[in-house]
């Protein structure tokens, strides 16, 4: 056999599960050929991997590299450290779909100026990735408060009833485009108004589509416990499958309440 690339004796951890065992790693293409023992063959590459680690790339779950993808395809901060998967849109911040006139409001301004949303649907910003090419994996979630700032005359106020049908719009359209999920970021201002009645309407169709919900909770200090309650019961009403964006137990005003968290989400 030839492959493109062979890493030999190394110590590998295949991702399984399995315990750390020496030997070979073979690549063809881009594609992960064979793996273990003393792989027989030439290679167009080889490295020796003494002392070294092979393992599956990493993921980083929480990313806010929504234009990172695009300013620098090769990602490099994340690819130099293993990490092979970002997870985009967290926080209710996605930098697509934006159906929005002048400068968007903080904490949008974490993925830049009104110059970057310049993608009013999710598949033309997913097609400008695809365009430019890309190092790595990325796992789109679409951002409730970008809906809402799309859809939306006045981000203080209770979304009415025709505002949400054009957030369900851009929602579908998101998820048929290729977002995983939805996230929300109840706790900055443009969203913090939003009802629950407003997150589980969305959360339905997130349903239809097979997707997740990635939340920052609406409080992490005195009312950490509630906000849990309240991301959990989203989940539980839609039926969609929840994730927690950093749960901090240990914030000034909720030090001691660690096991009772950790009851909720049992």
């Amino acid at each position: 056999m030839s492959y493109d690339l062979v890493i030999r004796d190394a110590l590998i951890l295949d991702g399984l599960g399995n315990e750390p065992f020496s030997g070979d790693v073979a690549v063809e293409r881009d594609r992960i050929a064979r793996v273990g023992g003393a792989i027989p063959g030439e290679s167009r590459v080889e490295i020796r991997g003494q002392g070294a680690i092979v393992s599956p790339g990493f993921i980083d779950v929480h990313t806010h590299d929504d234009r990172l993808v695009l300013v620098d395809p090769t990602v490099l901060p994340k690819l130099s450290q293993g990490v092979t998967t970002v997870v985009t849109g967290n926080c209710g911040i996605s930098l697509a779909p934006m159906q929005h006139v002048g400068s968007p409001p903080a904490p949008l301004t974490l993925l830049g100026g009104s110059e970057h949303f310049r993608h009013t649907t999710f598949r033309g910003y997913l097609d400008e990735v695809r365009r430019f090419g890309i190092a790595l994996n990325i796992v789109p979630f679409v951002g409730h408060t970008s809906l809402r700032v799309s859809a939306m005359a006045n981000l203080e106020e209770v979304a009415t009833r025709a505002e949400l049908d054009r957030m369900i719009v851009l929602l579908d359209e998101a998820m048929k485009s290729g977002a995983f999920g939805l996230s929300t970021g109840l706790y900055y201002p443009p969203a913090r108004a939003a009802a629950p009645v407003e997150i589980v309407t969305l959360l339905h169709r997130v349903s239809d589509y097979g997707g997740l919900i990635t939340a920052h909770l609406r409080d992490e200090g005195d009312d950490l416990i509630p906000s849990i309650e309240e991301a959990l019961s989203f989940a539980r009403t839609s039926g969609v499958p929840l994730v927690i964006s950093h749960l901090k137990c240990a914030a000034p005003g909720v030090w001691g309440r660690s096991a009772k968290v950790l009851n909720l989400l049992d």
